[in-house]
């Protein structure tokens, strides 16, 4: 029989501290409280030191002496991966995935955040073992932290689940962490894995993951049961969550969190809701180095929680959801119309008062400050936690618990997987060969949209470069024109215009010609598209030209140019000979400049960096698993 050498209180949670979350001040001052409720804290989406420091401060010095605090950056923005501890932490680091979300879904902001997981060694003080020994033993205990990408999609309004456009780089996370763990870790280490994997117990993710870690000995086990079958029926046939008390669901993304039923919220803005309600936040132990324990003392799970279930006929210890109920009040100042309206309902209450000899609405005052108090309390995050007491066993291929001796390492066998597991990992297979094709497809479409926009800043700087050159020829022509005019030249055309007296004449065949010459100096595959776009449009006929032609309504604009035979509109005439088209003037030219080679640059990166990268990753995964699927299908027919 195993020996228990300690017990550890863990809490993983989602603590909500994107930048744009509600009522973050207000929510991090409360969490502060339930810390001593817990030896071992596994912190996601805690992204700002501030709020860390938020924490700390509300934290008694006694309470804050005795906790160890560490958390993690990443990148730009950071994993948002941190623990809290009241054992000393032996060692922490952090693994990046190779894989993240998508760069230009700016409002998921998955890439951005270097999503990974952490990995922290604590030195767990072990019970008294009946040794005279004054020396403390200590166990170190290996914590993983991650919190996977999320899905920004609902996958029961899909007609294909498998659809689901970050189902791939889940699956690849989680890969990634059980590669992770493999080594970093043996089974025979005291190993707590905990976070939110934005997917549940049941998912290709998950069970991918435990497939992986079970191959190479480890014993994982969920100290939450996955909800029931009437749960998952109901999910199913509605889309909602079924109306069942807080005590009776093994939820930790739910409907009844108010953060997530507000029309504001962040989900709802993008109207891109995920599948809730849903368990996806997770804690998972190694089974032959802890065993459950109740954990019914603990003052966060709402009265009536199930401490308990059934497995296999025998009643065993469960883990516990935590933070169910609105405990948070917000603390920001009313509005004026409110501190206005309270003025007014308290004069009415003075004057009921002074003709009845009581108060008429005190009893519809109290229900209604009951009503504003409850409405006025949140819960701690959009998440609720998820919380366990796990016993440290000593076991024959583990910790020893008899002073000065060593630990044994254990012998690992193959393992035989079953037939659903081998369907898992068909399916996954499956799946990321697919999603290789697609990355092959979308690295020669971004690169066709890297070329055509380099393409677009090309042309467009020639264009400009043509229509400036016939610019300053038309201004040199028209200094020509009129310095000629001031001395009597008989013949001071360049470009074949005959000379006239007049400056309505003189002017008015000098802008036609000079605009046909423009016209000519584009490129004959250009010219007709553009002339036809700027007549639809208008923009020629302030000069009289259309398709190389003069305008009949052109004698009527002369005016614009010419106020009578002997004092021109030098202001137009300026106006006229800087004019070019509206899409190679210097305003739209430097625009298309700008965002055709920022979209080009980008596409560019996008396609031969992360896209070819994300593509080689899967390709190695892959190839990293299918010998496990050949080995698995042997096994499992040689079983059979």
């Amino acid at each position: 029989m195993s020996e228990s050498l300690a017990s550890m209180r863990v809490l993983t949670f989602n603590l909500w501290g994107i930048f744009n979350s509600k009522m973050k001040t207000e929510r991090m001052i409360h969490f502060a409280s339930k810390i001593e409720n817990y030896d071992v804290i596994l912190l996601q989406e805690q992204f700002d030191s501030k709020d860390l420091e938020l924490i700390k401060q509300q934290l008694s010095p006694e309470v804050r002496e005795s906790y160890h605090f560490c958390r993690f950056q990443t990148g730009f923005y950071g994993c948002g991966c941190a623990v809290i501890s009241r054992y000393p932490i032996l060692s922490a680091f952090s693994y990046v995935y190779p894989l993240q979300g998508i760069p230009e879904m700016l409002l998921h902001g998955d890439f951005f955040a270097n999503k990974g997981v952490a990995r922290v060694v604590v030195n767990v003080p072990l019970s008294d073992l009946d040794s005279d020994d004054l020396e403390v033993l200590h166990q170190p205990v290996i914590l993983y932290i991650t919190h996977l990408v999320a899905s920004y999609q609902k996958a029961l309004e899909l007609p294909n689940h498998m659809d689901e456009r970050y189902l791939p780089f889940r699956i690849s996370q989680a890969i990634s962490l059980a590669n992770y763990i493999i080594n970093t870790s043996s089974p025979r280490n005291y190993v707590i894995i905990g976070g939110d994997f934005n997917s549940s117990q049941d998912s290709l993710e998950v069970r991918m993951m435990l497939i992986l870690l079970r191959n190479k000995g480890y014993k994982m086990q969920s100290v939450l049961p996955s909800p029931n079958e009437p749960e998952k029926k109901s999910i199913k046939k509605t889309g909602k969550a079924p109306l069942l008390e807080p005590i009776h669901s093994l939820f930790t993304y739910s409907y009844r969190n108010s953060f997530n039923s507000s029309s504001t919220s962040y989900f709802k803005l993008l109207k891109q809701e995920a599948d809730i309600p849903a368990q996806i936040d997770h804690i998972f132990y190694s089974s032959n180095t802890f065993r459950m324990a109740s954990f019914e003392d603990c003052p966060d799970v709402a009265k009536g929680f199930p401490f308990y279930r059934v497995v296999d006929g025998t009643k065993v210890p469960s883990g516990v959801v935590v933070f169910t109920e609105n405990e948070v009040r917000r603390m920001s100042k009313p509005s004026f119309f409110v501190r206005w309206a309270s003025v007014w309902y308290n004069r009415l209450r003075g004057v009921g008062t002074a003709i009845f000899g009581r108060s008429p609405l005190l009893n519809g005052e109290k229900a209604a400050c009951n009503a504003v108090d409850q409405a006025e309390l949140y819960p701690i995050s959009d998440h609720y936690g998820v919380g366990a007491r796990l016993i440290l066993l000593a076991r024959s291929d583990g910790y020893d618990s008899r002073p000065g001796s060593k630990v044994m390492s254990p012998t690992i066998r193959m393992v035989n997987f079953t037939q659903e597991d081998l369907e898992v990992v068909e399916k996954v297979v499956s799946l990321l060969q697919s999603q290789v094709s697609n990355f092959r497809n979308q690295i020669k479409m971004f690169r066709i949209i890297s070329a055509v926009s380099m393409s677009i800043v090309i042309i467009n700087a020639y264009l400009m470069m043509r229509v400036t050159s016939a610019q300053e020829n038309r201004t040199a022509e028209l200094l020509r024109r009129l310095y000629c005019m001031k001395f009597g030249d008989s013949n001071p055309s360049a470009v074949g215009v005959p000379y006239q007296n007049t400056w309505n004449e003189q002017i008015s065949n000098f802008f036609v010609g000079s605009i046909q010459a423009v016209s000519h100096s584009i490129p004959n595959c250009f010219s007709s598209c553009i002339v036809k776009i700027l007549e639809a449009v208008g923009v020629l006929q302030i000069f009289g030209f259309v398709n190389g032609t003069v305008h009949p309504s052109a004698a009527s604009i002369d005016s614009r140019w010419l106020s009578n035979e002997s004092d021109p509109d030098f202001a137009f005439i300026a106006k006229s000979l800087a004019s070019r088209p509206f899409w190679l003037n210097s305003v739209m030219s430097s625009v298309i400049h700008v965002v055709a080679s920022l979209f080009g640059l980008s596409a560019f990166l996008i396609g031969n960096i992360q896209r070819l990268g994300n593509a080689k990753v899967l390709e190695d995964e892959v190839n990293m698993i299918v010998p496990l699927l050949s080995r698995s299908v042997n096994g499992f027919r040689s079983d059979n």
